[in-house]
């Protein structure tokens, strides 16, 4: 059988910029924009920072803040209210 298909709609662009500091240490930006079709003037544009550490060759620990008011989560509704610090781990294997 076919399978069942959501149609959200929503769309979510992310560009992302890395620079080395040093070895152990990365400070990163995002530029992140969504859009929504089906709501006129729906689009939404922001910047994110983000400071990071290795601790093993594998983990990096980040933190940052986020000056966009909208969710990089597309499931949910948006309350455009989701500015401010973040914590990121992120592995490799």
């Amino acid at each position: 059988s076919a399978p069942d298909w959501i149609h959200f709609g929503t769309f979510l662009a992310v560009t992302r910029l890395n620079f080395h500091v040093t070895r152990k240490w990365d400070l990163a930006a995002e530029y992140r924009i969504r859009f929504d079709h089906r709501v006129m003037d729906a689009m939404k544009d922001g910047w994110l920072v983000e400071l990071d550490r290795e601790f093993y060759e594998y983990m990096r620990f980040g933190i940052g803040y986020n000056f966009t008011d909208f969710s990089d989560d597309l499931r949910q509704s948006n309350a455009y209210s989701n500015h401010g610090f973040f914590t990121r781990v992120s592995g490799k294997f």
